[in-house]
């Protein structure tokens, strides 16, 4: 028996092709891929990685096409502003706004699937605000939620997301309520010390083994103190390197509750910009200078830590003083005369400390 295609035959199974090709591309889009989805008067108010100026929308949307990280865009009618988002209205609802003038918010151009955004929501927390930021979820500076341990019960973070790039976690943050010094009541010997950041009511002090217990499950290499006064004037804003002298700093500050020794301080840390303080170019007086008529006159300078401060608190009493005159302190101590007294120093006299303000602001964090 001989099989012949005649060329009707030919043209009809070539448009039965067609037919079930078009069918199967049909299905696919009705059933596995999301669709585009454009709406008006909307916006996805976090995640923007990219922002500028282009002549119209579509242009925007063939932008964030090209994009691999675009997964939704916000187009501003009037300013011509295109946003691109790394999430979008579905990943992160919370912070999905239908209240937007002149706004056109659209995800999906390119039918892609956001990563998870981290730290935005409980049930999707971070290992640290590191991560966070490296992740692209970040939204600024503000608490997040992380696990470091990865046990299943998150807790809150308060993330710098602006010093040096950002990524910090705080583990110590004290802003004054009244214009009286805080008292240091508990101190904290493990990783919910994070959780405190709100905690303004007592002198926040991590010790040794919470940043040892933070180092081991979260991971740092470096920290970062701040404070600012406003009867001083000025701010101390330091970080240590990220290098062998930084590195001697954390191990100090994560180390036995004793120290045997004391690690340098000039060329151990930074200055950030915002640094104005004396303390900070003075790091060759930093550590305890006693002479008599003390009792035990000891020259322990250029050097972390204060006599009489080096125990498991250090990290949150005394972490650095300047013995030598002006005396400038950062962090607390008690009044040797009375015994009750509380003196809270940022760059202060250390006999005569600066007057307190509503705002005063303490903080430490690691990355």
């Amino acid at each position: 028996m001989e099989f012949k295609i005649s060329v009707n035959n030919a043209i009809g199974f070539f448009l039965l092709i067609t037919i079930i090709v078009i069918e199967v591309k049909i299905s696919l889009q009705q059933h596995c891929l999301p669709k585009i989805s454009s709406q008006t008067g909307h916006a996805l108010v976090v995640s923007q990685y990219k922002t500028f100026t282009t002549q119209d929308y579509p242009t925007c949307m063939m932008e964030c096409k090209k994009e691999q990280r675009c997964m939704s865009l916000n187009f501003h009618l009037v300013t011509k502003s295109c946003e691109l988002n790394t999430q979008t209205n579905e990943s992160i609802p919370d912070y999905y706004y239908k209240k937007r003038p002149h706004s056109i918010y659209t995800t999906n151009t390119a039918f892609r699937t956001p990563e998870p955004a981290f730290g935005l929501a409980q049930n999707n927390p971070a290992k640290s605000c590191l991560e966070i930021l490296n992740k692209g979820s970040s939204i600024g500076t503000g608490v997040y939620w992380i696990d470091p341990a990865n046990t299943g019960t998150p807790m809150q973070a308060y993330c710098d997301m602006t010093t040096d790039r950002g990524g910090w976690t705080i583990v110590k943050r004290n802003i004054l309520q009244t214009t009286s010094a805080i008292i240091e009541k508990n101190d904290y010997a493990d990783m919910n010390v994070i959780a405190t950041y709100d905690l303004n009511s007592e002198w926040v002090a991590p010790k040794v083994q919470a940043m040892l217990d933070i180092k081991n499950k979260m991971g740092f290499q470096q920290i970062h103190f701040y404070c600012h006064k406003k009867s001083v004037g000025r701010v101390v804003s330091i970080m240590t390197k990220n290098d062998t002298a930084g590195q001697a700093v954390v191990s100090y500050f994560t180390g036995p509750a004793s120290p045997s020794s004391f690690p340098r301080a000039c060329g151990s840390f930074d200055r950030l910009p915002e640094d104005t303080s004396i303390l900070s170019q003075n790091c060759n007086k930093w550590g305890t200078a006693r002479a008599p008529p003390d009792t035990q006159p000891v020259s322990w300078v250029d050097q972390w830590g204060f006599q009489n401060h080096e125990g498991p608190k250090r990290p949150g009493l005394m972490p650095f003083a300047m013995d030598l005159p002006p005396r400038y302190f950062y962090g607390t101590s008690r009044y040797n005369d009375d015994g009750i007294g509380y003196r809270n120093l940022c760059d202060d006299n250390y006999l005569t400390p600066a007057p307190y303000s509503i705002g005063d602001i303490w903080q430490i964090s690691v990355r």
